[in-house]
């Protein structure tokens, strides 16, 4: 064979080669396939989900907190035991809607009778959904009521709420009971209060708030636009509060009932940290006390349920916005990203999506996990740790495995419940409820020193 066809067999090899390699990295970059020695960097796009619990859930049997205390993150804790709530309740504690503080405050148990059945019934709740315009990128928010589980441990605008289906009793966050037991079950939760601040129950069709152990009929309706209490969510609530005119359109009023702005907006939101959040012919604003306006230009994220908290509310300097761009009348994007008091984006760390934020603490997802950011403090979780987690609310946050167990975290990440769990409700007013097929319902309440 001649040199020059030597040559030629050798350019013709290097070309083959390199158009593998260049093949490879494209394969590897689109997620084809993985090399076991790379971590891969960069996440895939996906939709915001609603985690839900629809159906009695499987257990494995498996937790993620093995005998010698070996956890999910790979760290060695010791085997966390859940005490007792009276023992505290009788030195000076009470259970608190703060944001937990793993160095004074505590989770404890509720010595209450709860039923073995997961789901008793169903009832009317509301329920966002979410779809998508002709173009599927422009999404569309419906705020609708459909039929969902009724579980056999509600937690409800305070209230902690035990059916077996056919009758119900209501205990108060402490455990003492606030009615007792009854004939059914509630009828739809509409999460609004009366002008008295008291949680609405609705039942045959009427509303009703809960007074010295018995359901009396409920004033004047308010709705404050949100599904849990913002003063444990985000700090603490300014003297500004929405009100609804008669005819249907909001404003607010100071803490005399004194109007401060007019009714004339489509929909306002409490003040908080100085703010308070405008809706108006389809976009949304903030202005301070003074009436100036803030973060102009967005639209709102369209939900009232715990992933929407940072959507409402400015927290640590930052809120939850939807960003529509448009090119020639059309959309090219509609994303939710985070941005301060004038406007500017806060960037999130790459490759991970925005999926919530709240308690100053940031849920993002990639690849199919979960992991919590810090505002300032960087990571709070790994994320590649858990395939499950719920957004904060009062300092703790449910997230799970891939094996089906949940825990709880603080805002640190520590693990205060054990993964022993197949459900756990979000922390509502101080308490949270948690179920396993094993040992069925356990209620938890959290404690702080009453000082």
């Amino acid at each position: 064979m001649g040199e020059v066809a030597k040559k030629t067999i050798i350019t013709v090899g290097c070309v083959i080669l390199m158009c593998c390699a260049v093949l490879s990295a494209i394969f590897y970059a689109e997620g084809y396939y993985d090399f076991t020695f790379i971590s891969r960097q960069e996440g895939e796009e996906t939709k915001r989900p609603v985690p839900s619990d629809t159906d009695i859930p499987e257990e494995t049997g498996k937790t993620d907190t093995d005998v010698n205390g070996d956890t999910s993150q790979g760290e060695t804790q010791a085997p966390i035991e859940i005490p007792d709530i009276n023992s505290f309740l009788n030195s000076g504690y009470k259970v608190s809607s703060d944001l937990f503080n793993k160095e004074k405050d505590v989770i404890a148990k509720l010595d209450i009778s709860l039923p073995s059945k997961y789901v008793c019934s169903t009832a009317l709740k509301p329920k966002t959904v979410i779809s998508y315009k002709p173009d599927g990128i422009e999404r569309v928010f419906e705020n609708t009521k459909t039929e969902q589980n009724l579980y056999s441990v509600e937690l409800y605008m305070g209230y902690i709420v035990v059916s077996d289906g056919d009758t119900t009793v209501i205990y108060n966050s402490d455990g003492t009971v606030a009615v007792e037991r009854f004939e059914g079950t509630l009828g739809e939760f509409i999460y609004k209060y009366d002008k008295s601040g008291k949680g609405i129950f609705t039942l045959e069709g009427e509303s009703y708030v809960i007074e010295n152990g018995a359901f009396v009929p409920a004033g004047k309706i308010l709705d404050n636009g949100f599904a849990y209490n913002a003063s444990s969510t985000v700090g603490k609530t300014d003297s500004y509060y929405a009100f609804e005119a008669d005819d249907g359109k909001w404003g607010y009023k100071n803490g005399d009932g004194k109007i401060e702005f007019a009714a004339k907006y489509d929909k306002t939101y409490n003040f908080t940290n100085g703010l308070g959040m405008v809706c108006n012919e389809g976009g949304i604003f903030y202005f301070n006390k003074r009436g100036s306006r803030k973060c102009t230009g967005y639209s709102q994220i369209g939900t009232n349920d715990l992933y929407s908290a940072g959507a409402i509310y400015f927290d640590g300097g930052l809120v939850m916005v939807r960003s529509v761009t448009y090119e020639r009348h059309d959309v090219i994007m509609d994303r939710d990203i985070l941005v301060d008091v004038n406007g500017n984006e806060y960037e999130i760390p790459n490759g991970c999506e925005l999926i919530s934020y709240s308690n100053q603490r940031i849920l993002l997802k990639k690849n199919g996990k979960y992991g919590f950011y810090a505002v300032k403090n960087d990571w709070i979780t790994d994320i590649n740790t858990y395939t499950y987690a719920q957004p904060y609310c009062e300092g703790l946050a449910v997230v799970g495995t891939e094996n089906g167990s949940k825990g709880v975290i603080d805002l640190d990440g520590n693990i205060v419940v054990p993964f022993e769990y197949s459900h756990i409700t979000e922390c509502c007013n101080g308490v949270f409820a948690a179920y396993s097929q094993s040992s069925g319902w356990t209620v938890f309440s959290k404690l702080t020193l009453n000082t």
